[in-house]
């Protein structure tokens, strides 16, 4: 995928301008030490024979991957992501400046959104991972769950390079 990248980014590059409802935040995203935390939950969290294997990014992941980076970043400004925003903005708590995008944004709009950032808390998702791939910072750090799945399945997703959490329910 390496020997590829720069055809990939080309053609993930949202071919729609920024949307006008999150100008401000798309600056805040460039402007800061800026943090994606992507909190994957829908089927996860509700579905039990999904969630049953993928479900290891809880409350406690979020906060531990907050105060790691915390530790490592000065002045981090989170900005969290959710397909249950409503669920991040009474759950996770940063003590730091935190914005939220609104959980309505096109997929793409998202993704230019995420992979702007600097640095991830990424879920075990797809989605996720993608967003942090695309991001053109070279010292972006990554915080991850230690294992994707509920089982000791391991995952190639996972990068040596990453701040891993253990995530055991």
């Amino acid at each position: 995928i390496d020997s590829i990248r720069d055809e990939l980014l080309r053609e993930f590059t949202p071919k729609y301008n920024l949307l006008d409802k999150n100008r401000l935040l798309f600056e805040k995203i460039i402007s800061n030490e800026s943090i994606c935390v992507s909190i994957r939950r829908g089927d996860f969290e509700t579905n039990p024979d999904i969630s049953g294997l993928h479900c290891v990014c809880n409350r406690e992941y979020f906060e531990t991957g907050i105060e790691i980076i915390k530790s490592k970043v000065s002045n981090p400004v989170f900005i969290l992501f959710s397909d249950d925003i409503e669920w991040a903005k009474n759950n996770i708590v940063t003590n730091c400046e935190t914005y939220y995008e609104d959980g309505n944004d096109p997929i793409w709009e998202k993704v230019r959104l995420m992979s702007s950032c600097k640095h991830f808390i990424i879920s075990n998702s797809s989605f996720s991972w993608w967003t942090q791939w695309l991001s053109i910072n070279e010292n972006k750090l990554v915080v991850s769950p230690s294992r994707w799945f509920n089982n000791d399945f391991d995952c190639p997703l996972i990068d040596k390079n990453w701040i891993l959490v253990d995530t055991y329910l």
